[in-house]
């Protein structure tokens, strides 16, 4: 069965009133908690059911919905079914971000195995090191990057050409919500990377009870991380998981204010994450307003109030910079602080109250 649901009229009217709300209700209150007790695929196909032509995926020129993404990662769930994936298997992702990549990303969870993000920017021996530490099954790489791994030691699985044609849902069994869901690395501070392993419950706290940021259908999130940096979980999963539709911005886009401000108004993005590096240098040196966000998380270093502040005051700021708080090992971010207002004086910010379901 062919899958049906690309188009490239640049149509963003996926997220119709006419469908219901999300599966999981987003939580507002972090006294709440959102049910974990399901898998990060099966929630994404419960989306897919209730709103199918929804918009799921879109890039600068093509969108997907989520029929056709779930009928794009049932093919490629079938494909690394029978190369060995399985439960507590791991599953190679060698990719750039994109929109394959987000597809191999939910079919590696639907065959039951875990993904290993390989940034194909990283030196050739760390990405030999990975392969080998993280006992690697296979590697799913998009077409023209497959030639660097032409020595290694795991099977190369390329997007298009070794796709199974069958869509349909592969039946998997033995998983639960403490199955391994991905494994990334750290970078290495202490001279060797670690291979961090997060199960699926940790994902879906993640995803489903960001009480600071709640995502719901009509959001769109804007996909500006690496794979292999942890902030992509919460990018891709809090937008597929909640109806929402995630856009990928690429790096061009990223270091160029004025081409990132067009994108963000013009795919009305509504929430977004940024290292404080990034945020930093768009909000002092490009005076960039991100004109139409509801939610920006800012995190992986000390948050300073000053450019927050200046942030704030712009015309067309954010509704809310959030200060996102935690290690890789906490699922991206442990504690979340939502800045509404701040002034120059301040010193110093809180890293708020722990997110749902963490301690």
């Amino acid at each position: 069965m062919e899958c049906q649901g690309v188009m490239s009229d640049k149509s963003t009217d996926g997220q119709s009133a006419a469908h219901s709300r999300p599966v999981r209700q987003n939580i507002e209150d972090n006294n709440s908690v959102a049910s974990t007790d399901a898998l990060i695929h099966e929630l994404f196909e419960e989306q897919a059911k209730r709103a199918p032509d929804s918009v799921a995926l879109s890039s600068a020129d093509e969108y997907v919905t989520y029929a056709k993404l779930d009928c794009m990662g049932n093919q490629v769930a079938r494909t690394l079914l029978a190369c060995g994936a399985g439960p507590e298997r791991r599953i190679g992702l060698y990719a750039e971000r994109s929109i394959e990549a987000v597809v191999g990303l939910l079919g590696i969870l639907k065959s039951g195995a875990a993904y290993v993000p390989l940034d194909p920017n990283y030196p050739k021996e760390r990405i030999a090191f990975m392969i080998e530490d993280a006992s690697l099954t296979a590697i799913l790489s998009q077409p023209r990057l497959s030639g660097d791994l032409a020595n290694s030691p795991a099977r190369v699985i390329v997007f298009g050409d070794e796709m199974r044609e069958s869509d349909e849902k592969p039946v998997v069994n033995n998983l639960s919500p403490r199955t391994l869901a991905y494994v990334i690395y750290t970078s290495g501070s202490t001279g060797r990377p670690k291979g961090v392993m997060i199960e699926h419950r940790s994902v879906l706290s993640r995803a489903l009870n960001t009480y600071c940021a709640p995502i719901s259908r009509g959001d769109c999130i804007a996909n500006c991380a690496s794979l292999s940096f942890d902030a992509t979980t919460w990018e891709v999963w809090a937008a597929l998981l909640n109806g929402a539709r995630l856009h990928i911005v690429p790096n061009f886009s990223l270091l160029n204010a004025s081409v990132l401000n067009d994108t963000l108004t013009r795919q009305h993005v509504t929430a977004m994450f940024l290292t404080v590096g990034l945020f930093n240098e768009l909000v002092d040196r490009h005076n960039l307003s991100f004109a139409r966000l509801n939610h920006l998380l800012v995190g992986g270093d000390v948050v300073n109030p000053a450019p927050v502040a200046r942030a704030l005051a712009k015309p067309g700021a954010p509704s809310c910079i959030v200060n996102a708080y935690g290690p890789t090992e906490t699922t991206t971010f442990a504690t979340m602080f939502p800045i509404r207002s701040l002034t120059d004086s301040q010193e110093s910010l809180p890293i708020g109250r722990p997110i749902g379901n963490d301690s």
